[in-house]
């Protein structure tokens, strides 16, 4: 059969709920699909609608491996990884498409579906139609109708290329308004989906506060993991990630019942990296030093110089002095990169970065996100 028919056939098992028959038909043929995105895809979707996840999660890791940018492999990932309970790795995966304008009507879609009505395993994902609109269409497109429909498309797209070139030029201001105008509605509607989705993970009535078995790092009360909890939620909603990572930071090491914790890592998948425009916490190094754990995996932005720089193992390191181009020293951290930079010893830059801290070893380290060189600020 030629490669085009088995596809297109393995398309039609897959819509007609054959998907033992998509396996079957497709599985052999790996040495002529082992490079060819589709392949994987369709064979991880057969596989996850069958409950079989372990084997999806293959398919469908390599299907994104050849094609990351691929809406659809992505959508089906995360109906994978929350039909494995890992919830907060797929609200992860939704809300990043929704920041790179990417099917943004079904992330939202899928994030209130799952917020609404959480997936209880594979069994209850496939007997569920509720959850049905969540997995992506599959279409066979024959090359006749391929080519027929490329054609179309280059002529609307030529002439709406003109129509807009023409609006433009007529109504340039206008046009910028209201796309500023949509572009404002996109994101209040995006940051109400998730400040929903943040207010709906909360703490029980009958639920379980405190452990009172263990080794923890903070002891509280009730009403204080409570209080912590509740933190959490507001600093996230009010786009003060930092102080949301430290209230979970110390949920996480305290006694806090398992389930609170749990709920306290969903809600850390909200917190996002910023950037050197954005954000502008600024945190001192020696009070991180003196509860490092509280402060890992916050977000920093320092200036000072670098010094003993050596490259390993494709991972730059080298004394970060924060604070010196100010003559105004705060401390000194191992920094480590694994991009390339352009920097000599004593150069003056600034760095944003994320602390991480190991408890076991003690070892605190500053992972650099962005690193820029700066002019030596004068007295």
């Amino acid at each position: 059969m030629e490669p085009n028919k088995l596809i297109n056939k393995s398309i039609s098992y897959y819509n007609s709920q054959k998907y033992s028959d998509v396996v079957k038909l497709l599985e052999k043929e790996i040495f002529l699909y082992k490079n060819y995105y589709f392949y994987h895809y369709i064979l991880g979707m057969s596989y996850l609608r069958m409950g079989n996840l372990g084997t999806a999660q293959t398919y469908l890791k390599k299907a994104y491996t050849l094609n990351p940018t691929e809406p659809d492999v992505k959508q089906s990932i995360a109906i994978l990884l929350a039909a494995q309970g890992k919830e907060d790795k797929a609200i992860q995966i939704w809300l990043k498409m929704i920041e790179e304008n990417q099917e943004i009507q079904r992330s939202e879609f899928s994030l209130e579906t799952i917020r609404k009505n959480p997936i209880q395993g594979a069994l209850f994902l496939n007997k569920n139609k509720i959850y049905a609109k969540l997995f992506p269409e599959i279409k066979v497109e024959t090359g006749q109708n391929l080519s027929k429909l490329i054609r179309i498309l280059l002529i609307i797209a030529s002439l709406a290329f003109l129509l807009i070139a023409i609006f433009l030029l007529i109504h340039s201001k206008e046009t910028i308004k209201l796309s500023l105008s949509n572009s404002k509605i996109k994101e209040k509607k995006a940051i109400n989906n998730i400040a929903a989705y943040i207010d709906d993970i909360k703490i029980n009535d009958k639920e379980k506060i405190e452990n009172h078995e263990g080794q923890f790092v903070f002891i509280l009360t009730e009403t204080e993991i409570k209080n912590s909890f509740q933190k959490i939620k507001t600093h996230l909603k009010q786009g003060k990630d930092n102080f949301a990572r430290i209230e979970i930071n110390k949920i996480l090491n305290s006694n806090a019942s398992e389930s609170i914790k749990l709920k306290a890592k969903n809600l850390a998948s909200f917190i996002s990296r910023p950037n050197f425009i954005t954000f502008d916490d600024y945190l001192v190094l020696k009070e991180i030093k003196k509860n490092p754990l509280i402060y890992s995996n916050v977000y920093v932005k320092w200036e000072g110089i670098a010094n003993n720089i050596e490259k390993k193992d494709n991972i730059t390191y080298f004394d970060f002095y924060v604070g010196y181009n100010k003559n105004a020293l705060e401390g000194i951290i191992t920094t480590k990169t694994t991009f390339d930079i352009d920097i000599n010893f004593k150069d003056y830059v600034e760095i944003l970065g994320q602390i991480d801290y190991d408890y076991n070893t003690n070892i605190l380290t500053l992972n650099a996100i962005t690193i820029r060189k700066i002019e030596k600020q004068k007295n």
